[in-house]
């Protein structure tokens, strides 16, 4: 897939497909160029996932305390932390091997250093 995203691109033909801001992000982007997961790139991917993490910051504070220790996780973990570690998870590192195979089949065609010259995060960030 990644191989046929290249070359499309670097054939200037169109292919009518909608591709996920996250893949675009993963394919475009260095993780150092400012990407960090939010609710709104969840609410596309995954909107009940999205909706269920901001039940949590409706939760009341023995409730929440009581997911912690479910989960394994430290009491002191505040709810934006709890946040941000389920966006790394869900948009990271649970579908890391399927970007990474879809990165390697692109950048086997595209030059990597062409697309950190074309692309920035500035310009992409609109896409969410």
């Amino acid at each position: 897939v990644g191989w046929l995203l290249a070359q499309a691109l670097a054939n200037r033909c169109v292919i009518d497909l909608q591709l996920a801001p996250l893949l675009l992000h993963h394919l475009l982007l260095q993780p150092h160029d400012g990407f960090k997961p939010s609710l709104a790139m969840l609410q596309q991917h995954d909107p009940e996932a999205a909706q269920g993490l901001q039940a949590v910051l409706q939760l009341p504070e023995q409730q929440y305390q009581q997911l912690l220790l479910v989960e394994g996780r430290p009491g002191s973990t505040s709810k934006q932390q709890y946040i941000d570690l389920a966006l790394q998870q869900l948009l990271i590192e649970d579908v890391a091997w399927q970007l990474d195979a879809v990165q390697r089949g692109f950048y086997a065609t595209f030059d990597r250093q062409m697309s950190q010259l074309t692309f920035s995060y500035s310009k992409c960030s609109d896409w969410y």
